[in-house]
């Protein structure tokens, strides 16, 4: 409903979460937060991002699909006419409140959030001829994980890219076979841009459970730690 609209994306308005969009089929990205949104009058504005290109981009589209990611969920809406205008003396951009906004929930095999503090790195395509380092960002017992890395590296759903290194916090390593399925841009907490690639991990399944174990055995250090403290300030 409209009212489930304005509240949602009043929420992300509050939570002042990164908006994004894909321009000119994927070569751009425009990032943005939400200003204000006016259920009322049936409008929402957005801030210019910093990429002036990016802007013009997107003033020029007669409608831009929007992107806000959770960490559980992905929040898409579809909006029209964007126009430039100013408010609170700085330019932004009005769009029309969107008639219909969909929460697209992570699949329901399990995946495992791999924490920062693990710096879980991954040399992609070691074997190749130009390898490039990204993120190992979660994964399944299945084998379907993502993959974070720069803007400026261009993969295909489809590629294959063998004996990826990817380097435990301990400074072991696993190698592992990775087929990516899709891509998409993100922006990343700090409003930066990246990439995220869904793979599949082909690797010898007690690699895949080492890989797993890694997860798991920092997920739970922390968890430890964190009710270790709580306990001591409440002592």
């Amino acid at each position: 409903s409209r009212i489930e609209i304005a509240r949602m994306l009043e929420e992300i308005r509050r939570a002042n979460k990164p908006i994004n969009a894909d321009l000119d089929g994927g070569e751009q990205i425009f990032i943005s937060r939400l200003l204000l949104v006016d259920r009322s009058e049936g409008f929402i504005l957005i801030d210019y991002s910093t990429s002036k290109s990016a802007n013009a981009a997107l003033l020029a589209l007669k409608s831009v699909a929007f992107n806000c990611y959770e960490s559980s969920a992905s929040i898409e809406f579809l909006t029209q006419s964007p126009q430039e205008i100013q408010y609170q003396g700085r330019p932004a951009i009005r769009l029309p409140l969107p008639e219909a906004l969909v929460r697209v929930h992570r699949r329901a095999h399990p995946r495992i959030q791999v924490p920062r503090s693990a710096s879980l790195r991954c040399i992609v395509d070691s074997a190749g001829a130009v390898p490039f380092e990204a993120r190992v960002t979660d994964v399944s017992p299945g084998g379907i994980g993502s993959i974070v890395y720069d803007v400026h590296v261009h993969l295909e759903p489809g590629t294959h890219l063998p004996r990826s290194k990817i380097i435990f916090p301990n400074g072991r390593a696993v190698l592992a076979d990775l087929e990516v399925r899709h891509v998409r841009s993100i922006a990343q907490e700090d409003g930066s841009s990246a990439l995220r690639a869904g793979c599949r991990f082909i690797t010898a399944a007690r690699d895949l459970k080492r890989l797993i174990r890694v997860f798991v055995k920092e997920i739970g250090t922390r968890a430890d730690a964190d009710s270790q403290e709580s306990g001591n300030q409440a002592a």
